[in-house]
């Protein structure tokens, strides 16, 4: 830093540092308070007495408002300041002028003088005549090296502060202990430490000063930190605060789309009742003019009538009276017997007109919108974790609710989570919004074991979080544990088994084709029963192909006299209906996002019958159907997962996905035995949240693929042993990630 030029300029400083804030003067006695703001003793003093004293000896610091404690109700006991006092002497030292009525004292003569100079060994300021002398000797000016004041410098001053560091009961001696001792705590020279010090906890001053050093720094570390928090946070109430801005000039605008709209709508409705106004005055006009034009019709017949009567009166002859008189009783009776010609049209003489206001409509419109204010509670937002196989790719969700407990949307951008692994590195992840108040959580492992998943929402942790969640390497998974059923047709039997399924409350169902009947089985391989026999009627079963569960109903797909059937069975077994008949031959089935059926059908080319996946709503009746994109590709397998379908075919060595409304978006695999490659691809479960199992039938395997048709890992070989295969037909997956492979001879792995 640059030298002070001049004594102002270094006094100005100074006096800057040791201004009161209350009374803007030089401080007096200053106090320090907790905050670490300093006043004058008497100025917090008066802002004590003036406060009202809070209580319990309190006050708030006229500055940043911090309560603080005053000690037994006195300001005058608050802490001084060791470096505002060593200041304020430096202070009056160089602005000692020789009118004053009182002169410091000179450090070196000790007497009062006006002070000139700084002498480190001299422990502070001198006067004139001792820097005459410290210059006079050379030994002393060697030693001493005094300076004078208008020549400080920061550093200068610095020196200074440390040199006033002395004991306060031997004067000149030097501080060179701290006493740690609980009734003391001050700094004490080596002749304190002797007489009234000994047996006590001494440590050196410069180790004293480095503890305290450190943990000043950790403390201004800790403040810095929440600085930096604080600013992060100031950052993101402005960004808060200028979505807000946005959101509202969007909500604005859709207001005035609204209005527009109505007003659009109003005027619409103005032109088209002035227009149906325009129209019934023209009606009524038309009207009303033939109704005057027949008035003024009859009025000119009886004008002629009675000028007719009284020519023939005046004339007298009596003759033609007698010979008219049976004309004109005639023709009198007719134009005064006539009917009224207003009477005639009675609705269009006492019509009245006038617009007539549909209350129900105007009662909407108090209410044609309303200003909907979410504020999502971290404390009722919870995280939900999917009872999936966890491994190659993993989901969780979150769902966001307001104090109520209703689930509310929120801002994703508020939505922080952190996965960390087993060795507690981050883990990235991707959230999305699934619809109103629900959020996916989507994240890769690259290790196994114990994940954590903690979520805050705008910095503020929810409910159950964080959430542990134990991750598998899927290369580890698929351990053979056991097979079950054999090949007959007896209870628990099984006789070309085509197609296997899982419940919700964990039963296993089984297309027990050869047998016609469906059997039922427990996650632990125990039989539970059986239902349907061989017939075409409803409620037998002819060659079952397909089954399935949805929701608390049994679909099943066979195929009576050549043709396909759907029919609906109750979890016990009991017929309920038929859903579908058809001349195509029907496989497998599965249920999509909606509830929905999706059933492979096969074509015939003689009857002009393409192959195609029918769906089903959850009301049975048929909403959509797509084609092959090959006539020659026969559906036997389907399964669903992520809004996309996967089918396999009869004698061809691909799955093809296509999107729920049916467009066709890839294929994966060729016929081989490597990984990845195919001899008869048959059943499909999804497995996890982005992975799909494929029976691969010839090569006696199950392999894992990600949906994208990326290979994974198979396992499986040919042979009747545990862990081995012999042509598996459909493969399921139960909620808690176990996995059943179904074999065309029987057995169940």
């Amino acid at each position: 830093m640059a030298a002070i030029k001049s004594l102002k300029d270094i006094t100005d400083s100074i006096e800057e540092q040791l201004t009161c804030p209350l009374c803007l003067d030089v401080f007096t006695q200053p106090k320090t308070l907790s905050c670490l703001h300093s006043y004058c003793t008497r100025c917090i003093a008066q802002w004590y007495q003036a406060s009202g004293n809070q209580g319990g000896n309190r006050m708030d610091c006229p500055m940043c408002k911090t309560t603080v404690v005053v000690p037994d109700g006195d300001p005058s006991k608050l802490p001084s300041s060791f470096y505002l006092d060593s200041l304020l002497d430096l202070l009056h030292g160089m602005k000692s002028k020789g009118n004053q009525p009182v002169l410091p004292h000179c450090m070196s003569c000790e007497q009062p003088r006006v002070l000139v100079a700084f002498c480190t060994k001299c422990n502070g300021l001198i006067c004139e005549d001792c820097f005459d002398a410290h210059r006079l000797f050379k030994e002393i000016q060697d030693e001493h090296q005094p300076i004078r004041l208008n020549q400080f410098k920061e550093e200068n001053v610095n020196s200074f502060i440390k040199n006033q560091m002395l004991c306060k009961f031997h004067e000149k001696k030097k501080l060179e202990y701290y006493c740690r001792e609980e009734t003391c705590r001050l700094g004490v020279c080596q002749k304190c430490a002797t007489l009234n010090h000994q047996n006590h906890q001494l440590q050196s001053l410069e180790d004293a000063g480095q503890d305290s050093r450190e943990l000043i720094v950790g403390a201004m570390n800790r403040v810095e930190q929440r600085k930096q928090n604080d600013g992060q946070e100031l950052e993101q109430s402005k960004e808060n605060i200028e979505r807000i801005e946005r959101e509202i000039a969007e909500a604005k605008k859709d207001v005035d789309d609204v209005v527009k709209m109505i007003c659009k709508m109003a005027k619409q409705h103005g032109i088209a009742k002035k227009e149906e106004l325009k129209q019934t005055l023209q009606e009524l006009t038309t009207a009303n003019h033939e109704e005057r034009t027949a008035i003024r019709t009859r009025l000119k017949d009886s004008d002629e009538f009675v000028q007719h009567c009284r020519t023939l009166l005046e004339r007298d002859v009596a003759y033609e009276e007698i010979e008219s008189k049976q004309m004109i009783l005639e023709r009198s009776q007719m134009l005064s017997e006539a009917p009224s010609i207003l009477c005639r049209q009675p609705i269009q003489r006492d019509v009245t007109i006038r617009y007539s206001v549909t209350e129900q409509v105007m009662q909407s419109l108090l209410d044609i919108g309303r200003i909907v204010k979410n504020v999502t509670d971290p404390a009722r937002s919870t995280i939900e974790l999917l009872k999936t196989p966890r491994g190659f790719i993993n989901e969780c969700n979150i769902i966001t609710r307001n104090t109520e407990g209703e689930v509310c949307p929120t801002r994703i951008e508020s939505i922080d989570v952190r996965i960390k692994d087993v060795e507690g590195n981050e883990v990235e992840n991707k959230v999305s919004e699934q619809q109103t108040g629900k959020y996916r959580v989507s994240f890769k492992p690259h290790k196994n074991g114990r994940h954590e998943i903690q979520v805050n929402i705008g910095g503020e942790r929810i409910k159950n979080s964080p959430q542990n969640v134990e991750i598998l390497d899927v290369k580890e998974l698929f351990k053979p544990v056991k097979t079950f059923g054999e090949e007959e047709s007896g209870r628990g039997q099984l006789n070309v088994p085509l197609s296997i399924a899982v419940s919700d409350n964990g039963e296993i169902a089984i297309a027990d084709c050869g047998n016609h009947r469906i059997q039922i089985f427990s996650l632990d391989a125990n039989y539970l029963r059986k239902f349907g026999r061989k017939g075409t009627g409803e409620g037998q079963l002819y060659y079952p192909c397909g089954v399935m569960f949805n929701e608390d109903r049994i679909i099943v797909s066979d195929g009576p006299r050549g043709k396909g059937r759907i029919q609906e069975f109750d979890l016990k077994g009991t017929y309920v209906r038929t859903i579908y008949r058809h001349d195509q031959w029907l496989r497998g089935m599965c249920v999509n996002d909606d509830k929905n059926i999706a059933v492979c059908c096969l074509g015939k080319q003689e009857l002009g019958i393409k192959p195609s996946i029918k769906v089903f709503s959850k009301q049975r009746h048929l909403v959509h159907e797509f084609y092959m994109p090959d006539n020659n590709e026969q559906p036997q397998y389907i399964t669903y997962g992520n809004g996309k379908y996967f089918v396999s075919y009869y004698d061809i060595n691909y799955v093809r996905v296509f999107d729920v409304n049916g467009v066709f978006l890839y294929k994966f695999g060729q016929k081989g035995e490597r990984d990845g490659q195919f001899n008869g691809v048959y059943g499909l479960a999804v497995y996890g949240a982005d992975m799909i199992l494929v029976c691969d039938g010839n090569n006696h395997r199950v392999q894992l693929f990600t949906q994208e048709g990326q290979f994974i890992r198979s396992f499986g070989s040919r042979g009747p042993g545990v862990g081995q295969m012999l042509y598996p037909a459909d493969v399921v997956v139960t909620a808690d990630g176990r996995v059943f492979v179904l074999e065309w001879g029987g057995v169940i792995e």
